[in-house]
């Protein structure tokens, strides 16, 4: 991700958990969503969302993180003890208390009764500006599969699947992000 930020001239950026690139809007906006469509992606999110919830009862040891960055890499052998290290100082302490809150908010408040929260491809509806998504094929949640779907009821969607490639795109398939990626935000 570093060789990105130089490559397109920027200093500092705080990088987000997935990668979403945005750039103004020049295309008309997405139509709305068909119910059919919704009630297939949100079942596909069931998966997700459990994952999200049995993660956030407890914070992960050292070999949870492991075992999490093997699952979600399709090149495992990028996990070195260097590299797991800094993930899990990451995944503990304040941050795995925001990932707690997310993870509670996403189901209605911790169960309160509140309406859950919008799920973030339903979010994206409401976008003005064009997205660039990146999924791995092999990603275990099936985030490649939700995007194909969602990009049949929106077509002016730029997606791209890339073969041999899980969860964890920028590190499977980081020549492939800074092909796609890079032109995309020079043309903003």
């Amino acid at each position: 991700m570093t060789n990105l930020l130089i490559a397109l001239g920027i200093v500092a950026l705080n990088v987000v958990f997935f990668l979403i690139l945005l750039k103004r809007f020049s295309a008309p906006a997405p139509k709305q969503d068909d119910k059919a469509m919704s009630l297939l992606l949100e079942q596909m999110n069931d998966l997700s969302r459990t994952v999200d919830r049995k993660m956030a009862e407890n914070e992960p040891t050292i070999e949870d993180t492991k075992k999490l960055m093997q699952a979600d890499l399709f090149h495992t052998e990028l996990v070195t003890p260097e590299e797991l290290a800094l993930r899990h100082s990451r995944s503990i302490g304040r941050n795995f208390e925001v990932f707690t809150r997310r993870a509670r908010s996403e189901e209605g408040a911790g169960g309160s009764g509140a309406t859950p929260a919008v799920p973030q491809w339903q979010r994206m509806l409401d976008l003005k500006i064009p997205v660039l998504l990146i999924y791995g094929r092999e990603d275990r949640a099936h985030a490649g599969e939700r995007a194909e779907l969602f990009k049949k009821s929106h077509p002016q969607v730029n997606l791209h699947i890339l073969d041999g490639c899980k969860h964890m795109v920028p590190w499977d398939k980081e020549q492939d992000v800074y092909r796609l990626a890079i032109p995309f935000i020079k043309s903003a």
